[in-house]
This record gives C-alpha cells, sequence and structure tokens, in this order.
C-alpha cells in the first residue's frame, strides 16, 4: 500500500471574511437574500478509503496502542464534520444537492463504521473517555455561512490526524491510516469548494 505523504497539505482559504469565518467573494452577508438556485455540482463519493482501511485491519496492523489510538482520533474527526455536513445539507438549495451531500456523509458514515470494527478494547475504553463535541442543531444556519463551517471543520480536522501520525515512518500503518483519512477529507474539501465556486458563477 503506497504512502499518500500527507503532510504537505496547505488549507485554501476564502478572502471575504464574515464573522470568524471566511467567505468567497461575493457571497451574500448574513440577512442579504439570493435567487440563485444552482444545480449542485457535488460527485456522488464512493469510498475507496474505507476499503483500502479495511484490508489493513485485516492484516491486524491497527491493533497496537499507536493503531488504536490513530483510529480514535479519526473518528472524532469524521464526527465533526459529519454534524457540519450535515448542516449544509439541511440549508440545500436544490433536492440535487441535498442528495449529493447526503452521498458524501454516506461516504464518511462508511470510513467510521469499517474503523469502529478495527476497534479494540484499549481503544473502545479510549473512545469512550474522549469528550465528545456538542451537537449543533442542523438546518438554522444559511447555506454559505454552513459551508463555510464545513471546510473549516475539514481543514481544522486534516491538521489533528497530521499531528497525531507526525514522526511515524513511511509505511507504518497508522500513517498509512492518516493518509486515507486525509485523502478522503481532501475529496470533500474539493466537492464543497466547487460547489462554491458553481455558486459564485450562476
Amino acid at each position: 500500500m503506497d504512502d499518500d505523504t500527507p503532510f504537505t497539505w496547505r488549507p485554501r482559504r476564502f478572502s471575504h471574511r464574515f464573522g470568524r469565518v471566511t467567505l468567497p467573494d461575493g457571497l451574500p452577508e448574513a440577512g442579504q437574500s439570493t435567487t440563485r438556485t444552482p444545480e449542485a455540482t457535488l460527485d456522488p463519493p464512493a469510498c475507496p478509503e474505507a476499503d483500502r482501511a479495511r484490508l489493513l485491519a485485516e492484516e491486524g496492523r491497527l491493533g497496537d496502542a499507536t493503531g488504536q489510538s490513530v483510529i480514535v482520533t479519526i473518528l472524532q474527526v469524521l464526527a465533526r464534520i459529519r454534524r457540519s455536513e450535515q448542516t449544509v445539507a439541511a440549508s440545500a438549495m436544490s433536492l440535487a444537492q441535498r442528495e449529493k451531500l447526503t452521498g458524501m456523509i454516506a461516504g464518511l458514515d462508511a470510513f467510521s463504521a469499517t474503523l469502529e470494527k478495527a476497534l479494540q478494547d484499549p481503544g473502545r475504553k479510549m473512545l469512550a473517555l474522549k469528550p465528545r463535541a456538542r451537537a449543533e442543531p442542523a438546518g438554522e444556519s444559511l447555506w454559505w455561512f454552513a459551508l463555510a463551517e464545513a471546510l473549516q471543520a475539514i481543514e481544522a480536522g486534516v491538521k489533528q490526524i497530521a499531528a497525531v501520525v507526525a514522526g511515524r515512518p513511511r509505511g507504518h500503518p497508522a500513517r498509512l491510516l492518516g493518509s486515507l483519512a486525509m485523502r478522503l477529507l481532501r475529496r470533500h474539501e474539493h466537492a464543497l469548494l466547487a460547489e462554491a465556486a458553481h455558486w459564485m458563477s450562476s
């Protein structure tokens, strides 16, 4: 299994600030209305990363303390990103957009389910001890704000995973798993950025 060398990832930043969240130029401020109803451009996500993670787990390469710790961290990151993408889906501007976001969330769920199966007793105990992020009600944020929050969550998640696997040698199972998780998050980032660009050009 090749290593994706994930540690050169550079976050894309929006240039127009909206409170503490940055948004692309041209997106309306809070309280402004919009008549744009773009067709969704998000790609429905298969999750090849889940299959590769399953192979790592089946090889018994994630059962040590490092592997279990990385699994727990990734599960926590995916849970936060799932909540943020649910908010984007709830505020979607078309049925097609909502359906494709739902597909993206299904990809996160597939990866999470694979990792949960790889958890052993020490990992389950670590997961139980980790504080759970406060769930926020979906559908209360405007679409462009929810989109920016989701991108911010992805950026933070990639940094957190990279920090956890930093220092592990190339080919180490924990590093490979971190690489798979970050590859999945990058695909979500690219899809959301493409949607923002499509919205602005409509």
